[in-house]
Formats: structure tokens, sequence, C-alpha cells
């Protein structure tokens, strides 16, 4: 554990793992020569101990107390980006979709290119059936991350949602041209033609995914099922 290394090392200063460690978290606040902005690296140590903990409860299934360890940190100024992600994750485990949706805009505000924030956030727009929002989202997701597949099925899924049906293929196309080994944006296209009655270009696609060594088992069952129900060619 950290507290058996640092004992080792026989001080409480974190070396450059933990450092490394904590500025991922957004425990220290902007670039490794900006870091005294943030908390002292001292006291984060004890941040990372809650924070393994708090994780630990959630895979035990305490969701009380992993939610009160995030929120003692949370409550901080700047709060610490990986409590108010272990909160938004805790709410959305418990259904709780405002409070996980206020949690992850917070995050968001602090960190502007937080991915795992933005993916939340286009999401519960969905669920709470605002598009305009999802869209708007997505896009500036999809910007920040042009080549990943989940940000690419998530703009393209918002935008046929919405009706704007060529824009939405014209991001699944982008999107799998960018990152062609990304099965789940490849099944969701091959999903949207399947819908529009385009058999052959689903097929097409259904062939790719299944070719693929990399693609995992859902998204082949998936893929294997969907060209089972292919109507016979001509």
């Amino acid at each position: 554990t950290l507290r058996r290394v640092l004992e080792k090392r026989g001080t409480n200063e974190p070396g450059a793992e933990e450092r490394a460690r904590l500025a991922a978290l957004g425990y220290l606040q902007g670039s490794a020569d900006r870091t005294s902005q943030g908390a002292d690296p001292k006291d984060a140590i004890g941040f990372l101990a809650g924070l393994d903990r708090a994780n630990q409860l959630i895979g035990e299934g305490r969701l009380a107390e992993a939610e009160a360890a995030f929120r003692a940190f949370a409550d901080r100024e700047p709060p610490p980006l990986a409590a108010l992600e272990g909160l938004g994750r805790i709410a959305l485990l418990q259904g709780r979709h405002a409070a996980a949706e206020q949690s992850y805009a917070r995050l968001s505000a602090l960190d502007p290119e937080s991915v795992t924030a933005l993916a939340q956030l286009v999401k519960l727009a969905r669920e709470r059936g605002d598009l305009p929002t999802a869209i708007e989202r997505a896009r500036t997701l999809a910007q920040l991350a042009p080549h990943d597949g989940s940000a690419s099925r998530l703009l393209a899924e918002a935008l046929l949602a919405a009706g704007a049906t060529q824009a939405a293929e014209a991001e699944w196309r982008r999107g799998l041209e960018a990152a062609p080994h990304s099965p789940w944006l490849r099944l969701s296209f091959a999903r949207y033609l399947l819908g529009a009655h385009r058999w052959t270009e689903a097929k097409a696609e259904l062939d790719l995914i299944v070719a693929d060594d990399e693609t995992p088992e859902e998204v082949l069952g998936a893929a294997r099922s969907a060209l089972a129900g292919l109507p016979p060619s001509p």
C-alpha cells in the first residue's frame, strides 16, 4: 500500500509516482510546475489513502459510507476532482441522476477537458430528454477526444435521436475513420443501417466486427445475432 511504501522510504513526502497519481486525480492543481497552487503534497498522502478506501467501499456495496468519505474531500476548496467523480458515480449507482449531474457538472467546470465528466453529462442530458444539451456536450467531447470511438458514438446517437440523420451518419463515418477498431461504435453504426433497411451496408459493418480479433465477446455476440437475422440475399 501507499502507507507501506512511504514507511520504507522513511518520509512523508510523496515521490514522483505518488505525485503523478495525485496530479492525474486532480488533487495537485495545474501542471507539475504549478503544483504549489494546489494542496500540500504531504497532506495529499491522506487523500490517496482516503480515496483508496472510498473506492473499496464502493466495491463492497457500502455506498453510504463511500459517499461520506468522498464528500469529506469534495467539501474542500478547490475540491479534488476524483472526489467529485466518486460522488457522481455513487449517485448513478443509486439512480439519483440529478445529484449525479450536479457532481459531474461541478467536475466539468473545474476541468473542462474531463472526458469522463462530459461523457456522463451527455448520457444524463439524454435521459432527461434534453437533446440539444446532449448534442452540445457530445460535440465538445468529440472535439476533445476525436479518436475516441465512445465519444463519436455518443454524438452520433444523440444526433440520430434528434432526427439529424445525415449529421449522425457523417459522425459515425468520421469516428470509424479515426478509430477503425472501435467495436461499439461500429455496432452502433450497423444497427442504424439495419434500421434503415440498408442490408448490404449493415452486413459489411457486421462482418468487420466479426473479423476483428480484438472484438469483445458481448459485441461479437450481438454482431453474429444481427447477421443471423438479416434477410436472405436476393
